[in-house]
């Protein structure tokens, strides 16, 4: 990431810049120039390249012991054969579908699963794609 001094001096409050001279001064993280903003300016993060169960493996061969992982690999880690497999087959069938204004057969299985595993006490499961959808 390169940012120009002329350009958003605001931003440079206690990051480290690399000054080609005063008046164009840089911030750069020694990279190629991302289009991505970083959550740190002054710090780009490790690339991922590949994962597998708990592990990340960054770019430079460093195994990362993912203990953030996000929701969707919370409870089944990277690269699980099984899921991809699964997801590999109901990407032949449709890959997504507006809930309110379709159904599809997983929608429908999970659903009944979720109800009988209640013994019917919750008859019926209303899905959404996250939890910022609980208003609806």
């Amino acid at each position: 990431m390169t940012i120009r001094l002329q350009e958003a001096p605001e931003i440079l409050n206690g990051i480290d810049i690399n000054r080609k001279d005063a008046a164009n001064a840089t911030i750069t993280n020694g990279a190629a120039e991302s289009a991505v903003l970083y959550a740190n300016l002054s710090d780009e993060p490790p690339k991922a390249v590949s994962s597998n169960g708990c592990w990340i493996t960054s770019s430079d061969g460093l195994d990362v012991f993912d203990a953030s992982s996000g929701a969707a690999v919370a409870c089944i880690g990277h690269n699980n054969p099984r899921v991809k497999a699964a997801v590999m087959r109901q990407l032949d069938n449709i890959a997504y579908c507006y809930a309110p204004f379709f159904t599809t057969e997983p929608v429908e299985k999970l659903a009944r699963e979720l109800s009988d595993s209640t013994g019917g006490q919750m008859s019926r499961t209303f899905i959404v794609s996250s939890g910022a959808r609980h208003d609806r």
